[in-house]
């Protein structure tokens, strides 16, 4: 990747207006036991800054739980404004009180430190999202799963007598579940009107200076709704 910013600040003169990372570290196999994934991510947003430094805007999206996400004592999301230009909320809901709810954070450390901040919008048709936290649990007679740190596999079921026993094996259980249904988070097979009024309503109710528009995602998604 920084390679080809290389070739391509040295092909244009003047520089760029900006760039914006879309960078999603969570997405990692290792995700979140391996602790140094968010240093080599919090890295590779320093070193894209020093790139562009004078060349153009580094802008980042960050996923609005970010904020709430702590490493090595601070929010992600504070770390990550700390060296970005500005930043790009995935604040995807439909519920007008409950996007701003969930970018609130975010906003006040923008508005508190000049870093912009923009929210986003979802129009694409998602599947629903099973959210399950897991806990490990030292008694097998009570898991729900294990997982095989050997061959990184988890499976969800009650272990049988024999993986009881087995030594390699971590025993979990689920401690929280719950299942966010598409339309909680896209407007996807909705009239672009609805859209267009979550967007009024989102502009009347944000007033924070930090705040510098909304982003659709994506175009293609609203083109399909309905007029």
């Amino acid at each position: 990747m920084t390679d080809k910013l290389s070739r391509l600040l040295q092909l244009v003169d003047g520089g760029i207006p900006g760039l914006q990372l879309d960078i999603e570290p969570y997405l990692l196999d290792d995700f979140p036991e391996d602790e140094t994934i968010f240093d080599r991510y919090l890295r590779t947003i320093e070193l894209v800054r020093r790139m562009l430094f004078g060349h153009g805007r580094l802008s980042v999206v960050i996923p609005f739980w970010f904020a709430s996400a702590i490493h090595q004592g601070r929010s992600m999301a504070f770390s990550v404004m700390d060296r970005a230009d500005d930043v790009s909320v995935m604040s995807y809901r439909t519920d007008v009180d409950e996007l701003v709810a969930i970018s609130d954070d975010v906003l006040r450390y923008g508005a508190l430190t000049g870093v912009p901040v923009w929210l986003g919008m979802e129009t694409t048709r998602l599947l629903p999202e099973r959210h399950m936290l897991l806990k490990r649990e030292p008694d097998p007679a009570l898991a729900d799963g294990t997982l095989d740190p050997v061959r990184r596999m988890l499976t969800l079921r009650r272990p049988t007598e024999s993986e009881n026993h087995e030594v390699d094996q971590i025993w979990l259980r689920i401690h929280h579940h719950a299942t966010v249904r598409p339309e909680r988070i896209s407007f996807a097979g909705r009239p672009q009107q609805e859209v267009r009024h979550a967007i009024t309503q989102v502009l009347d109710q944000v007033r924070l200076p930090s705040f510098s528009g909304l982003l659709i995602h994506d175009l293609p998604g609203y083109l399909e709704l309905t007029q």
